[in-house]
């Protein structure tokens, strides 16, 4: 485990609320996706809002997202609810 510096620090403090984990694990190279949500979790920062991973959700539905239908086991229509 190596120390986290300042500006990995200001970086997630500054961007955790807002991006997705895979962003963030971009923009931190050498932090594993857990590290990350770790050390936000200890920092007390927010995350993404329910609300907020609903309207991406549908939205990469709406976009015809293949990711987001296969997250989704691949038959959701947002028009029947199945």
């Amino acid at each position: 485990m190596s120390k986290w510096t300042d500006v990995e620090i200001e970086v997630l403090k500054a961007n955790y609320a807002t991006k997705s984990s895979a962003i963030m694990k971009e923009l931190l190279p050498g932090r594993s996706r857990f590290a990350i949500i770790g050390k936000a979790d200890r920092l007390g920062l927010p995350g993404i809002s329910d609300e907020e991973r609903v309207r991406r959700i549908r939205e990469g539905i709406e976009k015809g997202d293949q990711a987001t239908r296969a997250h989704l086991g691949g038959t959701y229509d947002p028009w029947r609810g199945a």
